[in-house]
């Protein structure tokens, strides 16, 4: 379905048989967006959110990285990065110290509060995403997964 332009113009795309709702980029938004209301749900009774999620998780891999070493294992930017920090520490999940090797930079550790949560919220992430996939077979699942990884390689060094 093209959209509809009352000067008899074609589409403002150019292309009318551009779809948005057919749009892998499109796609992956809203799964994205349902994604992550799912998983707010799920965290919601231990008081963490999607967006602190992949810190805490890259935290409990490895404790102790700095905040730009989050920012880049997590694709957040740096300002964001130490929002959530800030946050996470302001909820006795983290706590940030000068890194001795670069005074400007800080390194996270987690809490044991932090640490007590990781049979609760793995479990949860793993059911929101077999529910996810519910219904799918898994070798389609799997070049779900590399279709992903190579739109990552394409566009994600720009």
């Amino acid at each position: 379905m093209t959209g509809v332009d009352m000067s008899g113009d074609e589409a403002p795309s150019g292309d009318p048989a551009f779809s948005l709702d057919e749009s892998i980029g499109f796609l992956v938004y809203r799964a994205q967006l349902v994604m992550r209301k799912e998983l707010m749900r799920q965290f919601a009774p231990h008081d963490v959110t999607a967006e602190q999620w992949p810190l805490l998780y890259r935290l409990w891999e490895e404790d102790g990285l700095t905040q730009r070493q989050l920012a880049d294992r997590t694709f957040k930017d740096q300002p964001t990065t130490t929002r959530i920090c800030q946050r996470l520490e302001e909820k006795g999940l983290v706590r940030r110290s000068p890194c001795p090797e670069d005074a400007r930079a800080s390194r996270v550790y987690l809490t044991a509060r932090a640490a007590a949560l990781v049979p609760e919220l793995i479990p949860r992430a793993e059911r929101t995403l077999a529910g996810a996939v519910a219904g799918v077979d898994a070798a389609r699942v799997a070049v779900a997964k590399e279709v992903l990884a190579q739109v990552f390689i394409n566009l994600g060094s720009t």
